[in-house]
């Protein structure tokens, strides 16, 4: 089975060349694919490597994340 990271990997590379390919870092495109695989996936451990990128996302635009049952859940 893959793992949470390989799955984020993956749909990074594709929303990465959906958008042309561009150069930089990526970290946009891997914090989307991030979000996108919490909406399927939404719990997440406090200590889980994900768990640190979700908590600046929310801190950068908290306006994009919703509190749901004590978790939190990005908006659509």
């Amino acid at each position: 089975m893959d793992n949470r990271e390989d799955r984020i990997r993956r749909r990074a590379h594709e929303l990465w060349q959906a958008a042309g390919s561009p150069r930089g870092d990526g970290a946009e495109f891997w914090l989307q694919a991030e979000a996108e695989i919490a909406q399927t996936d939404p719990v997440l451990e406090e200590d889980a490597p994900d768990a640190a990128a979700r908590r600046e996302i929310e801190r950068e635009k908290p306006e994009s994340v919703m509190k749901v049952e004590g978790r939190n859940k990005r908006s659509p």
